[in-house]
C-alpha cells in the first residue's frame, strides 16, 4: 500500500509517498524482469486490457529499469516529482548541502538562478549540470589522491 500525504509548496502540491519495498516472494519475478530489461535492443511494452501493446517511452523504460534494479537488490524505492524550478531549500536538499552554502554558490554565479520577487529559483536542469560537474571534479580529485598515495608507497 502506498501512503500519500500532500503539502502545498509555493502554490504547487507535492505528493509524498512512503518507500516501497519488494517482498521475498516477489524477488523471482523481479529478477526475471531485470534480465529482460537488460537485453540490448529490448523495447518494453505495456499490454492493455484489450491486448494492445504500447511501447514504453525511453524515459519510462529507464525509470522502470532503475526501480526494478533497486527492488531486486533489496532497496526501498520512493518516486517523487521534481518541479522545473526549485526553491533554494529543494536545490540544497538535492545537492545534500546547506541552504546557506547553496545561496553562496548562487551569488558567486556558480549556478544560474532567477529571482521571483525576493525568492531565488533554480532550474532543475541547471542544478543537474552543476551536480554532474561537481561529481566529475570529485572523482578526479579522489583519483589524484589515490595516485599520489600509491606513488608515495602508502599502499604497500
Amino acid at each position: 500500500m502506498i501512503a500519500e500525504t500532500s503539502k502545498e509548496t509555493n502554490n504547487m502540491a507535492v505528493v509524498e509517498h512512503e518507500p516501497i519495498t519488494a517482498t521475498e516472494s516477489e524477488q523471482p519475478v523481479l529478477r526475471k524482469i531485470e534480465r529482460i530489461l537488460k537485453h540490448t535492443g529490448c523495447e518494453p511494452r505495456l499490454i492493455g486490457p484489450d491486448g494492445e501493446a504500447i511501447p514504453l517511452p525511453e524515459s519510462l523504460s529507464s525509470i522502470l529499469h532503475e526501480i526494478v534494479s533497486q527492488l531486486t537488490h533489496g532497496n526501498a524505492v520512493c518516486v517523487a516529482s521534481i518541479h522545473e524550478e526549485l526553491t533554494t531549500q529543494e536545490a540544497a536538499d538535492i545537492l545534500n548541502v546547506s541552504r546557506p552554502y547553496l545561496i553562496k554558490l548562487l551569488e558567486e554565479g556558480t549556478i544560474p538562478f532567477v529571482k521571483t520577487g525576493t525568492h531565488r529559483r533554480i532550474r532543475f536542469s541547471d542544478l543537474m549540470e552543476y551536480k554532474r560537474y561537481r561529481d566529475v571534479e570529485r572523482t578526479q580529485a579522489i583519483n589524484e589522491i589515490a595516485r599520489i598515495s600509491q606513488e608515495s608507497g602508502l599502499y604497500d
